[in-house]
């Protein structure tokens, strides 16, 4: 059968359009552009395209992005491809991938994200790729994953992020890495970690939010992280925390929010924070806070809400402080007179002679008027 010759790319569009012609009597050879071909064509479960000759195409970005009733995925010579892109978006009904030629990829970003039904991913030849963002995002029922050469990668922003059935993570390259922005957000079966080279990440925020059933992690290189805010944010498994090199944070709000099992917390190096705001909020195993460095933080709002078994917190400096809100909220077990010290911005050996002295009463005034 001789096969129709397509001549662009917009008159491919339209015959995938108006169904005007068999998709499996289609010469696509001089196509080297399949962006967004079948996106958002959701009543359809397969793409009768094992015959298309795709050895030209070098952009693939959103080709099957929404196709959300698609199961099976053709055969497509891959081997010049360049950008995967959302390849695979929203593809909700997709539970397993062909092998794929990537070695000339240089993006995966959203590749297989929102792929709810994916159970497996096959080997991935990924030495080229510089971003992985959001790659694997929102792949509920994905519980592995095949080992990735992830050494020429600089960002992996949300990489793994609600891969709640993924329980290991395997070694990674990341020693070019900037990025980890909530990059294992919610994954709530995840119990270790493996050591990465973080020397290059500058963000961590919300890296392991959510991270329910970790216990530990290891001791990574966080000496030019700037953004640690929410990073164990609901790891309410959480018993430990490394000592990190914190000197270059500046944010660090929510940072162990709900971290519910944690007992102590190490030293940190807080010279260059400013937000505090719900650090420890939620940490109801918390006893003790170390020494904070607080002279640059202007908001420590719910900082130690609902740490209810905190009785002793350090003399810290809050004169730069603007938002207060809520600082000892529910902190059943720490003294009144603890309470008033911290929030009293001039307090002085002086005055924590006068506190001591007061009753019950004449604190508990004191303290009503403070956090007015």
């Amino acid at each position: 059968m001789t096969k129709y010759l397509v001549k662009n790319k917009e008159e491919l569009q339209e015959i995938i359009k108006t169904n005007s012609k068999p998709l499996n009597s289609l010469d696509v050879s001089n196509i080297s552009d399949m962006s967004f071909l079948f996106s958002d064509i959701s009543n359809v479960s397969y793409f009768d395209i094992d015959s298309w000759d795709t050895s030209n195409v070098t952009n693939i970005f959103s080709i099957f992005d929404g196709c959300s009733s698609l199961t099976t995925i053709p055969l497509l010579n891959t081997k010049n491809v360049s950008n995967m892109n959302s390849m695979f978006l929203n593809c909700y009904s997709l539970s397993s991938i062909p092998l794929l030629d990537t070695s000339n990829v240089t993006s995966m970003d959203s590749m297989f994200s929102n792929c709810k039904s994916l159970t497996t991913i096959p080997f991935l030849d990924t030495s080229n790729v510089t971003s992985m963002s959001s790659m694997f995002r929102n792949c509920y029922s994905l519980s592995t994953i095949p080992l990735l050469n992830t050494s020429s990668v600089t960002y992996m922003g949300s990489t793994f992020s609600n891969c709640s059935s993924l329980t290991t993570i395997p070694f990674l390259n990341t020693s070019n890495v900037s990025n980890m922005n909530s990059m294992f957000l919610n994954c709530s079966s995840l119990t270790t970690i493996p050591l990465f080279d973080t020397s290059n990440v500058t963000n961590m925020n919300s890296m392991f939010d959510g991270c329910k059933s970790l216990t530990t992690t290891p001791l990574f290189d966080t000496s030019s992280v700037s953004y640690m805010g929410s990073m164990f944010y609901n790891c309410s498994s959480l018993t430990s925390i490394p000592l990190f090199d914190t000197s270059s944070v500046s944010d660090m709000s929510y940072m162990f929010e709900g971290c519910s099992s944690l007992t102590s917390i190490p030293f940190l190096n807080t010279k260059n924070v400013s937000n505090m705001n719900s650090m420890f909020d939620g940490c109801s195993s918390l006893i003790t806070i170390p020494f904070l460095n607080t002279k640059n933080v202007s908001d420590i709002s719910y900082i130690f809400y609902n740490c209810s078994s905190l009785t002793s917190i350090p003399l810290l400096d809050t004169s730069n402080v603007t938002n207060m809100n809520s600082t000892f909220s529910n902190c059943s077990s720490l003294p009144l007179v603890d309470k008033v010290l911290f929030l009293d911005k001039s307090n002085n050996d002086f005055k924590r002679q006068i506190y001591l002295q007061m009753s019950q009463e004449q604190l508990q005034q004191t303290y009503n008027n403070l956090v007015v």
